[in-house]
């Protein structure tokens, strides 16, 4: 069930972002989580299980994913995402959400579903041409 209203980086973030890398976990959940992500209900938890938002920490955390990647994002709501296979193949068929509860990768699609915020962010970050699938291959 769709909770959140993903608004995308806001600047405060981003800033954040740039001032200390310390609590990845709490920026991810900025950054993914509350800024990409239609289905995060604060305080429930679940991002564990999400293989968008552990696939976001991994690149922060070896520094695949940047600063200047990230401001490439700033200000940009999230609008639909398009289907990407490279994202599909690396991220959605590893989630263990696939299983029982992904909307977007049901069987029978889901009208209105849409990707997990992690898979938005990527997606954002492909499409910005701030990072490249080649560079994606790392966070897998």
């Amino acid at each position: 069930m769709k909770k959140n209203r993903p608004m995308g980086i806001v600047r405060s973030v981003a800033d954040r972002f740039s001032e200390s890398l310390m609590d990845q976990r709490v920026l991810a959940l900025d950054l993914v989580c509350r800024g990409f992500c239609e289905y995060y209900r604060e305080g429930l938890g679940g991002e564990d299980q999400c293989a968008g938002f552990a696939a976001v920490v991994r690149g922060v955390e070896i520094g695949t994913i940047s600063v200047g990647n990230l401001r490439q994002l700033v200000g940009i709501v999230p609008g639909p995402a398009r289907r990407s296979s490279f994202l599909v193949d690396r991220l959605c068929r590893n989630c263990s959400y696939l299983a029982d509860g992904c909307d977007y990768m049901a069987p029978v699609p889901v009208r209105g579903s849409s990707p997990c915020g992690g898979y938005r962010l990527l997606l954002g970050l492909l499409e910005a041409e701030s990072l490249t699938t080649e560079d994606l291959q790392t966070v897998f």
